[in-house]
């Protein structure tokens, strides 16, 4: 039957509808439920099922020897489910007679018999291979995605997910076609989503790469990164809007892993016993360290400026570019730079200071580079090193002067009888000794003149305070005079306890000592002066003692001296340039 027309359409009206169905490529065909055959249906029906012609007898039993059996059940339930709904709808593959697999779509209505009851099926049937193929295609490609996929009605229901979507929300497919994607998504990120699809992906077709977070059905978030965009239709309009979504879980763990480690680092820098700048990528000077504002405490107000600008402030040239360009270097190829002992003048406080330090290549969190300097401070060691030299010249100097001291002490206490030399000269080296003991407890830098008195006085300790008057302002005298005064105050002492005043029981001495005079170059005097003591009668030779109380300190010092062995006691005075008596750098006390 090579001519068919449909039932309930009128005769004039059947050519047009026969033509119509043929160029849309639709067979057409009525089954007859009760005799299961369709006797009125098109060649291009049986063409469909994969024959030429039409074929003598045609049913719903012929139809489902044709169907490949993977689908035969969904066949079945098909007809079934139209003979309650009056509506017939299934897509399933046939095989053909020469064995090829094709997909057709069925579609049609149930017509009633004279008792009511479904009597015939009207319907067509179309080959859907094509479209089947783009959306087994269409799905291959999404469930093939490294990333997440996901499309969305104009009013945010869910159409279509791939599996990776599924797991990374943790919903089935049943479940997110009942669900929007802002039912996934945390309130807070509502109003910022919503703005992206009203300010990009709508006027533009498609959005910018942002981050949000999806609540899975556990209840927990997970960050994600994503891209919108937009589908229309053939006129123009917006249907529907897809997604492809990245889990950036680990990215996001990893970053405030490497925050923390970065926060680490910034903090060691930060508490660094030593001294280290930080300069950006930009060439800026990011971070000073604690150890290093304190040697550069001009630096910190200089904090995001560029490095070049800090360095030609802090250094002086020509070192300042010699610096800019080792940083430049470094920066740029990565290969570290290490000076040793580098003594330059600083440019903002004009001192000469003397540095170690290294720079090298860092990498940021962010996959930027930066260039760290640590440098340790040696100028307190370099005017360490010069002191001990100094002193090393200040030793050997002193040494020979203490040698042509001890030559005079041998020769002139070797002028007193022999039995008394050796208790003489013991007693003049300990006295020398004292001396010395306070000179290298202070570093030969001077010693206070009230310790230098009590120390030779130490032999009368019991009396000080009593019967030894000590008065004076705070004196620190130099090595020379400290060993002269000492020597000095030592002779007055042991002549004072053996004939003097402290040789009885009433007597009493007074050493007094000050500055005097023009404050800008005011005079030093020292006083012993003995009281209530035995009558004094003056020495009819000279031995040392004489030679140190008035001799030996005159030279020294360049001082005048005053000796008088008055009857009621004996009294010493020296005077001199306070100059030649004070330590290097002391401050003497106020002139009076």
């Amino acid at each position: 039957m090579d001519r068919w027309r449909m039932d309930d359409v009128p005769p004039d009206q059947d050519d047009q509808l026969r033509l119509a169905v043929e160029a849309a490529g639709l067979g057409v065909f009525t089954l007859d439920l009760a005799t299961d055959s369709a006797p009125n249906r098109s060649l291009q029906h049986d063409r469909l099922f994969g024959h030429a012609a039409l074929q003598p007898a045609w049913g719903q039993a012929i139809c489902e020897r044709h169907v490949i059996e993977e689908d035969r059940p969904r066949f079945r339930d098909a007809f079934a489910a139209a003979l309650e709904t009056g509506v017939l709808a299934v897509e399933l593959r046939v095989r053909w007679p020469d064995g090829s697999v094709h997909w057709l779509a069925l579609r049609g209505r149930t017509r009633a018999g004279p008792d009511g009851r479904p009597a015939r099926i009207v319907g067509s049937v179309a080959d859907v291979t094509a479209q089947k193929g783009a959306e087994l295609r269409h799905r291959m490609l999404h469930e093939t995605m490294r990333d997440a996929y996901v499309l969305v009605d104009m009013d945010g229901h869910i159409v279509e997910t791939n599996a990776l979507y599924r797991e990374l929300v943790g919903h089935t497919a049943a479940e997110l076609a009942a669900l929007t994607y802002q039912d996934l998504t945390p309130e807070r990120w509502h109003a910022a989503e919503a703005a992206i699809v009203r300010e990009q992906v709508l006027p533009r077709g498609h959005s910018d790469v942002y981050e949000k977070e999806y609540r899975r059905k556990d209840g927990t978030l997970v960050p994600v990164e994503l891209r919108t965009a937009l589908a229309r239709d053939d006129a123009g309009r917006p249907i529907a809007m897809w997604a492809i979504v990245r889990d950036i879980g680990e990215r996001k763990r990893t970053e405030a892993q490497l925050r923390r480690g970065y926060e680490t680092y910034l903090d060691l820098i930060e508490n660094a016993p030593f001294g280290v700048y930080l300069i950006g990528d930009d060439f800026r000077l990011a971070q000073v360290s604690a150890g290093a504002r304190k040697v550069f405490g001009s630096v910190t107000p200089l904090i995001g400026r560029d490095f070049a600008e800090v360095l030609r402030i802090v250094w002086s040239e020509p070192f300042a570019s010699e610096a800019i360009a080792r940083f430049r270097h470094t920066l740029a190829t990565g290969e570290p730079f290490r000076a040793h002992d580098t003594t330059e003048t600083r440019g903002d406080i004009g001192e000469v200071e003397s540095y170690d330090w290294q720079i090298e290549r860092v990498a940021f969190p962010d996959g930027r580079h930066g260039v760290v300097c640590w440098f340790y401070d040696l100028t307190e060691r370099k005017r360490y090193e010069q002191r001990i030299e100094l002193l090393m010249h200040e030793v050997n100097h002193r040494s020979k002067n203490m040698l042509s001291l001890l030559q005079a002490v041998a020769r002139q206490t070797a002028a007193s009888s022999p039995e008394e030399f050796l208790s003489r000269f013991t007693e003049r080296m300990q006295a020398l000794a004292a001396s010395l003991d306070l000179l290298t407890g202070s570093g030969w830098t001077g010693v206070p003149l009230d310790e230098l008195v009590r120390a030779q006085l130490a032999h009368f300790r019991d009396s000080v305070g009593r019967r030894i008057r000590l008065d004076g302002e705070p004196v620190v005298v130099s090595a020379t005079a400290a060993q002269t005064i000492g020597m000095a105050l030592h002779e007055l002492a042991t002549n004072a306890g053996k004939y003097g005043a402290l040789s009885g029981e009433t007597g009493w001495v007074a050493v007094r000592w000050g500055l005097r005079g023009d404050s800008g170059a005011p005079d030093f005097s020292i006083a012993w002066t003995e009281h209530d003591g035995p009558p004094v009668v003056p020495p009819t030779r000279k031995g040392f003692g004489s030679v140190v109380i008035d001799r030996l300190a005159r030279g020294a010092l360049d001082a005048d001296i005053a000796l008088d062995y008055a009857p009621g006691g004996v009294a010493w005075r020296l005077t001199c340039k306070a100059a030649a008596v004070l330590e290097p750098g002391s401050r003497p006390g106020p002139a009076r």
